[in-house]
């Protein structure tokens, strides 16, 4: 992860300095500044890139003796419309107008130098880097919830993926402490992540730590853990997190009735690596202050998330499954024939049928875990099979759909071929509202990093405009005219049928009547995955035709 980034403007050099080493010594990357026009062209080279500013407010310069350090903040602000940094006073005036600068700037905090020394200023600082990279506020970590919310199969599996994959790693880039979260769940309580190698199984000890971090403690006052108050454990495990544990400090956080919190700072002993310890009370403290908000509040943006998404899926299904019962208890017993009326009722078992098994796969999504069916399979075989059957393989793969790469993806193939399918199928139909200069091509990308497989989607047509695209995964709003027949009946009658279809003789992809949004609850709801436009990327932005959608899954849990 990226070092934060922290301004300090402060005409005192000695003070300067001695901030700027202590930063640097936590791993910040730090810019200081004495004079107004040095500050101002650090916030023009780099401002949407700080993390944290830290400004003295009377400022001895010279050349501008009317400018303090909150009038920096303010410019600031107006100049760099984006995502502002936090702002910190750190004044040896306590003059009333300073104050209502300081409230017109919105600084977290104002702290005087005749009370806070640098290392106070410092806590503040890593404390205030990490509230900053957690805020809803920041866009990139809205998308990161909005993925959990969408990734996960329960609230407490939703607040486990919280505290592993933001709370964590935010925590060891900002916070250089060893820490510990723990997780309740009714009378048990777990390690959801730590940084100091500690068991991360349920443990009775846990319980006990966090009763006393909820009973003991409060929001402003943490409770801390001493060997000579309390009476040691006689379990051997136990024994050993209570000795290493001892001087840990605990913010509580109560989520719900059944769900509790704590963040734990273990203390640090003094050693080479480490010459001057961190009080792990103290930055507890500070993280009452100012974290414990933060973390409720993106909680609470993870949870109605979750319960939309999975509200949406259940009605979904529900319908789907009572509209196709219905049609199916209304026709009449399946008859050969060739009359326009048999052919009619055909096509209306088929859309039974088809409404059914989209509403028994919804179902399906809330019972199964992502690798209970999983096997390697070629997305580039998926897709070349798919190709032909969307197009009665009477299109040559090359002209109209051109395949770059390959990747291997942890799945059930029959989850793939729809999600892949139905893509397929979507811009295909968009082909027709390609601009008479362009050929009509459907392209396909796949290719691997270290976050998995990526595969990116995308057709030359007239480019939705962005309402349109808002919407487009959300159930119904997009259909497709696929055939009712399966895809080996449909290869084989043209003499394409590969084995993978040959092996699933009259197995039909459901969702006609809501290919997207399948696809995207198979590939996130499922596989943990992300399907998202990206239409509107860097590179596009300059033309008004293609679609880009991207598909990503996470690695193999298979590695060799």
């Amino acid at each position: 992860m990226a070092r934060k980034k922290v301004l300090i403007v402060e005409d005192k050099e000695r003070l300067r300095i001695s901030l700027y080493e202590l930063l640097d010594a936590r791993g910040f990357e730090v810019y200081s500044a004495g004079r107004v026009a040095e500050a101002r062209k650090l916030v023009e080279e780099h401002g949407e890139e700080f993390d944290v500013a830290v400004l003295d407010m009377r400022l001895e310069d010279p050349d501008e003796p009317n400018i303090t350090g909150a009038d920096i903040g303010i410019e600031f602000r107006y100049k760099k419309k984006g995502y502002p940094p936090e702002f910190l006073i750190y004044s040896a005036h306590p003059e009333v107008d300073y104050y209502r600068l300081a409230l017109k700037l919105g600084v977290a905090a104002y702290l005087a130098k005749q009370v806070e020394n640098e290392i106070d200023v410092v806590r503040h600082v890593k404390v205030l880097a990490l509230r900053h990279a957690l805020s809803s506020e920041n866009p990139v970590t809205a998308d990161r919830v909005a993925r959990i919310a969408a990734q996960s199969h329960s609230r407490f599996e939703a607040i486990v993926k919280f505290c592993h994959n933001i709370l964590k790693p935010e925590f060891e880039s900002c916070l250089g402490a060893p820490f510990i979260i723990l997780l309740s769940e009714g009378n048990s309580t777990q390690n959801c992540s730590d940084n100091a190698d500690l068991p991360q199984a349920s443990n009775p000890f846990y319980h006990t730590l966090q009763a006393l971090a909820h009973g003991k403690g409060s929001p402003i006052e943490p409770f801390v853990l001493k060997r000579s108050e309390l009476e040691a454990p006689t379990d051997a495990e136990a024994a050993k997190l209570y000795e290493k544990l001892n001087g840990a400090a605990f913010v509580p956080l109560s989520i719900s009735r059944d769900f509790r919190l704590s963040i734990g700072i273990l203390q640090e002993q003094e050693s080479e690596k480490t010459p001057v310890p961190e009080d792990a009370k103290a930055l507890c403290k500070i993280l009452a202050q100012y974290l414990r908000p933060t973390v409720l509040e993106n909680l609470l943006h993870i949870w109605p998330r979750w319960t939309e998404l999975r509200a949406t899926r259940t009605s979904t299904a529900k319908l789907c499954l009572f509209v196709g019962q219905e049609l199916k208890d209304m026709l009449p017993a399946e008859e050969t024939g060739g009359s326009l009326a048999e052919d009619s009722l055909w096509r209306m078992r088929n859309l039974a049928n088809d409404l059914v098994d989209t509403g028994e796969l919804l179902n399906d999504l809330q019972n199964r875990r992502w690798d209970e069916k999983s096997s390697p399979v070629s997305i580039k075989e998926i897709a070349e099979t798919s190709w032909r059957w969307i197009t009665q393989a009477e299109e040559v793969p090359g002209k109209s759909f051109e395949i770059v790469g390959d990747c291997t993806v942890e799945a059930d193939r029959r989850d793939l071929e729809i999600a892949v399918s139905r893509l397929l199928h979507w811009l295909a139909q968009r082909r027709a509202a390609t601009p008479f200069d362009e050929e009509p091509l459907v392209s396909l990308q796949c290719r691997k990093d270290e976050d998995g497989p990526i595969i990116v989607f995308e057709d030359k047509s007239q480019r939705l405009n962005k309402e349109l695209r808002a919407n487009m995964f959300a159930p119904f709003t997009q259909a497709v005219q696929v055939p009712f027949t399966s895809e080996a009946e449909s290869l084989e009658s043209k003499g394409h049928a590969s084995e993978a279809a040959a092996e699933n003789v009259g197995r039909k992809r459901a969702g006609r009547y809501l290919p997207l949004y399948l696809a995207k609850v198979l590939v996130e709801g499922r596989y943990h995955g992300t399907l998202e436009d990206h239409s509107d990327d860097e590179d596009l932005k300059e033309l008004t035709y293609r679609h880009r959608i991207v598909m990503r899954f996470p690695p193999s849990r298979n590695k060799d």
